[in-house]
C-alpha cells in the first residue's frame, strides 16, 4: 500500500486520474481516502468536472469522503 500511495502522489500532478486509478488499489479504506482526496483536490485545480465526475462515480471511493467532497464547495483556484 505505502509503494501505490507514493507512486500516485508523484503522478498526481501529470495524471490525475491515472494516480486515481492507482490509489484505487491500496487496501486499507483510511489510506485510500486520503489518497483519493488529495488526488481530488489537485485535478479540481485543472478539470474540476473530471474530479467531480470521478468521485461521484468512482466504487473506489467511500461513500462518506463521496459525500464530503461533493457536498463541499470546490478549493479556489490558485
Amino acid at each position: 500500500d505505502a509503494a501505490v500511495y507514493e507512486f500516485s502522489r508523484q503522478v498526481t500532478d501529470k495524471d490525475p486520474a491515472g494516480a486515481a486509478a492507482w490509489a484505487g488499489m491500496i487496501s486499507d479504506a483510511k489510506q485510500r481516502d486520503g489518497a483519493m482526496e488529495r488526488i481530488y483536490r489537485h485535478w479540481t485545480r485543472t478539470d474540476p468536472q473530471a474530479a467531480v465526475n470521478f468521485i461521484a462515480t468512482s466504487p473506489a471511493v467511500s461513500d462518506t469522503l463521496r459525500f464530503e467532497l461533493l457536498n463541499k464547495q470546490p478549493p479556489a483556484k490558485r
